[in-house]
């Protein structure tokens, strides 16, 4: 550039609108209808305007207009709007696809639609920065070569591997040029326009500005074509740049873009911040740090900054909505949260709102995060999965399904209808018709005359999905038409009406309804999976942005916080690989080639970033920095950035940013929700009425009672049970599997004498019977494997143990239901596993196939009553015990009680089950009073709330 750009440099504590607002009014007052601000984001602009207004009003102005407040981007639009259709980015993306599909074997280790992505990124970098693409094949080359620092001029001198590189970024030009024309060629032969391209040839053409003054605020990146048109405007004298002062951390920000721009200014070395001091590597560590003790002795900055570490992600999240919820307590507002990282803003997100605190959303988030775009995501799993049981009670449960009370009522019946039916995971949807047509006839005498929302959902499902279905059997179909054809069922499923009335779902309606109108011009064919993926792709990259105005709270990401001042701030995440901009993997271009082209890099990206992370520090009044310093197990580094503050605190002011009282208020927190001692009077107290109470009990149901009272109400007085439907073969449905084989091998099959049977044989027959009853289950084959193998492990053990015990004790019985009764002609009724006959009488066995077993403590404390409770529904019963079938090498008989202690030990527990008994049928308050271990596995805390109790 022949002139420099004007720059106001400013101080990153300094507001940058505030700053900008006033010298406005001072200078510009009688023609602020000539200024033109430009922004670098949509964002800025209400920030912006609402300083202006507050600023005018404090000089007592109310009369004038304001500004012009746009971005470069839209004022160039504004000012000439090109002919022919605009490409959507999206658009490209197909017509890059198509290209990499024909040119399949350059790429053949790639995922070609995450490589289109990139080139579209990098071909809108390269337009931005005029790099000459559409020169040729040679003319890129000779760009590539400069870049990657090779003189074409002494190939023949150079070595093998010299040349083996040469010829590598020969074919890297000619790859990028092929694949370039191939998309220039479709964009041109659509009829339409880049927009890109035509905001670069607009400013090429340098727009009029005689007449204006314009103003550039808080723009981080200035691209060739826009250096060029800026140095125009200039020329003007109608520019003025409000920018941070980067000078003072110059080193620091060496490849800041705007660093060259500013080599002419007068670099002074004035000290207005500690971190001027902090950041300034020109000096040794000794002299800045002697620097710092005298120039501020007061620990002015560092002492509004804490720093809050943890281990995993859901402390990290509870610790900044903890902060934010202390700041509203206290009164605060102007509270921003900040994050480098989306997967972490949107759990932050989700948690304040589950506190029902509503934060301002500065950035919006991605379609795919929302109810609205996964309600479609469950429809087509649904249809993908051929509508297994628990995709399709998912695809049912759906709010943008039907959600009127005869639906949801008959929903949930059919549900705990299906819950308690296994092996129906694969089956198709017409067998699930069938089942609810079976059911509802049981129930409803009228079923075939009256209204049923469900079997209509049903039949609708089944008649409305055979068109999605026949495409995706079908194999590769072109684009519009799965598009079509979601479209069309949306609608006559009367989804289309319910996404309607939703804010997001509306925006997402009218995302699907232009994808379908751009992909009717494509002619790129895809599967099923490949469309399902660029669907999520498409609900990935659009973005909702909910209109929540809360003035107190705001979230957004790094990019965001240009331009805008928070009084109090919580910046989430200051690990060195979340904060720095380190890790962006590119398959074109390494770094010395994009910064030789002038294309963005990771360490102007970085550079920008230390902008933004000193201006929310110097600019706060209160600053929070949160860090997970170990995740997946790895250890993480904190940023280099936030070390250098501490270091410098602790050897300036023997002070540190560690914060406790966080961790201290947590610690509470948890304290509150697992501590069982409380005062009665806080915790929720329950009577039964008569007509509600059995006297009937199970073990689990006088387990429940001894736990927890409370749970023993909701549970079994009031009946509010859950169940939960997976497809995968789970831990319970693993027991279930392992009790029937073993009954099939002691009771249906004639074992005769043992000493006839070799170990192996009764090995060889257990193992026979017990892969024919998991394979007889139709849940997913992966997941009967690994439990399968695990059982097929254990067997040997199993049998040695069994030869071992046969010679004292027989089988009886297996899976035996009992009842017996006892005083006040209360039942106790439950299904033994197992029943053994010695001399003396019967022993109970307990199998156990999980990981824990209770001790033999908590047994006989009459902590855990269930193996105690078996031996009161056999008379003569004289042993019990636990048969651990857990770890596959080691079976052995746990917790042997028997003689004098069970006998003690029966009496103890029917004297209980009386007592009991009796105090519920008086009516007397039984409270919530759960242990640590009882809290920690409980469907029902969310109904007592015991993390709310008062301490």
């Amino acid at each position: 550039m022949d002139t420099a750009l004007p720059f106001n440099l400013i101080h990153h504590d300094d507001d940058a609108g505030e700053i900008l607002a006033q010298h406005i009014l001072d200078n510009h007052l009688s023609e602020l209808d000539k200024i033109t601000i430009w922004c670098s984001a949509h964002n800025q602009i209400n920030y912006l305007q609402k300083t202006l207004i507050h600023k005018a009003q404090s000089c007592s102005i109310y009369s004038h207009a304001l500004p012009q407040i746009i971005t470069l981007n839209d004022w160039i639009w504004q000012y000439s709007h090109p002919s022919g259709n605009i490409i959507s980015e999206t658009e490209k993306n197909l017509i890059l696809v198509e290209a990499l599909r024909e040119n399949r074997s350059l790429f053949n280790t790639h995922n070609i639609w995450s490589m289109a992505n990139e080139l579209v990124k990098l071909f809108n970098e390269c337009t931005l920065a005029q790099v000459p693409l559409e020169s040729g094949h040679g003319a890129l080359e000779a760009v590539l070569n400069t870049g990657y620092g090779l003189n074409t001029q002494q190939q023949i001198n150079t070595g093998r591997s010299e040349q083996h590189y040469l010829n590598h970024v020969s074919r890297e030009s000619e790859i990028l040029y092929n694949l370039w024309v191939a998309y220039r060629e479709q964009i041109l032969a659509r009829g339409s326009c880049d927009p890109l391209e035509h905001y670069v040839n607009v400013l090429n053409q340098a727009p009029t500005v005689e007449k204006s003054i314009y103003y550039i605020i808080y723009r981080h990146r200035f691209h060739a074509c826009e250096l060029k048109f800026l140095e125009h405007v200039h020329q003007h004298k109608t520019l003025q740049i409000i920018y941070p002062n980067i000078l003072t951390s110059k080193l620091t920000c060496i490849n800041h873009p705007h660093m060259q721009l500013l080599q002419s200014l007068d670099n002074s070395n004035a000290v207005n911040s500690p971190l001027d001091i902090v950041f300034d590597e020109s000096e040794d560590l000794p002299k800045r740090l002697n620097k710092l003790s005298q120039q501020f002795p007061e620990n002015t900055l560092f002492k509004k900054l804490f720093l809050y570490t943890c281990k995993d992600n859901e402390t990290h999240v509870r610790a900044v909505c903890l902060q934010v919820k202390s700041w509203l307590l206290e009164g605060k507002s102007s509270i921003g949260i900040v994050a480098n990282d989306r997967l972490l803003i949107r759990r932050i997100r989700a948690v304040l709102e589950e506190e029902g605190i509503l934060p301002k959303d500065l950035g919006g988030w991605s379609f795919s995060t929302t109810s609205a775009a996964t309600c479609i995501e469950i429809l087509l799993d649904a249809i993908e999965r051929n509508f297994s049981k628990s995709s399709l009670l998912t695809l049912l449960g759906s709010p943008f399904l039907s959600r009127d009370d005869d639906y949801l009522n008959q929903y949930y019946e059919f549900k705990h209808f299906l819950s308690n039916r296994n092996n129906l995971s694969s089956d198709t949807l017409g067998t699930f018709r069938e089942l609810a047509r079976e059911y509802f006839n049981r129930h409803n005498d009228d079923i075939e005359n009256s209204e049923n929302p469900l079997l209509n959902c049903l039949d609708n499902l089944a008649l409305t999905t055979q068109e999605l279905q026949t495409l995706k059997a079908r194999g590769e179909q072109y684009l519009c038409k799965f598009n079509a054809s979601l479209l069309t069922l949306l609608n006559n499923l009367g989804m289309q009406d319910k996404l309607f009335n939703d804010t997001a779902g509306k925006q997402l309606l009218d995302t699907l309804a232009q994808s379908n109108n751009f992909t009717q011009a494509s002619k790129l064919k895809t599967s099923w999976s490949e469309w399902r993926q660029w669907l999520k792709n498409l609900f990935e990259k659009n973005y909702f942005i909910p209109d929540i105005e809360n003035e107190k709270v705001s979230i957004c990401g790094f990019e965001h916080v240009d331009g805008i001042k928070f009084n109090y701030v919580v910046l989430a995440g200051v690990e060195e690989k979340r904060l720095h901009s380190n890790n962006k993997q590119r398959t074109f271009f390494n770094e010395k080639v994009r910064y030789e082209l002038k294309l963005p890099t990771n360490t102007e990206d970085n550079a920008i970033n230390f902008i933004r992370f000193r201006h929310l520090v110097e600019s706060s009044q209160s600053l929070m920095m949160s860090a997970e310093i170990e995740q997946h197990g790895e250890q993480q580094n904190l940023s280099p950035w936030v070390n250098m503050i501490e270091y410098f605190n602790q050897h300036c002011y023997q002070s540190t940013i560690t914060n406790s009282i966080i961790e201290k208020l947590l610690n509470q927190q948890q304290i509150l929700k697992y501590k069982s001692q409380y005062d009665s009077s806080y915790s929720p107290k329950i009577w039964d009425h008569k007509n509600l109470l059995s006297k009937k009990f199970s073990p689990t149901k006088y387990q429940s009672l001894q736990d927890c009272p409370y749970q023993f109400f909701t549970k079994y007085l009031l009946e509010l049970k859950t169940k939960t439907v997976n497809d995968d073969l789970q831990a319970s449905d693993y027991g279930q599997l392992v009790h029937a084989c073993l009954k099939k091998f002691h009771f249906n099959k004639n074992i005769g004498d043992l000493t006839s049977y070799s170990h192996k044989q009764l090995c060889d027959d257990l193992e026979k019977i017990s892969i024919k009853e998991f394979e007889h289950t139709d849940f997913t084959s992966t997941s009967i494997q690994g439990w399968l193998q695990k059982w097929l492990a254990t067997i040997p053990s199993y049998i040695s143990w069994f030869i071992q015990r046969n010679s004292e004790w027989q089988v009886m019985e297996g899976e035996v239901w009992c009842e017996n009764t006892i005083q006040n002609n209360i039942i106790l009724q439950g299904q033994i596993d197992r029943l053994d006959q010695d001399n003396n009488g019967l022993g109970v066995i307990d199998y156990k196939t999980g990981s824990t077993l209770p001790s033999g403590k908590s047994v006989m404390s009459g902590e855990t009553v269930q193996l105690p409770f078996y031996a009161l529904l056999k008379p003569n019963v004289d042993q019990i015990e636990y048969l651990s079938l857990a770890n596959g090498v080691n079976v052995k008989s746990k917790v042997i009680i028997n003689g004098d202690k069970l006998e003690q030990l029966k009496q103890k527990h029917i004297d209980r089950i009386k007592l009991l008994y009796t105090e519920i049928q008086s009516q007397h308050l039984l409270p919530a009073n759960g242990d640590d271990a009882t809290c920690s596995f409980c469907d029902y805390e969310g109904m007592c709330r015991k993390a709310h109790w008062q301490d």
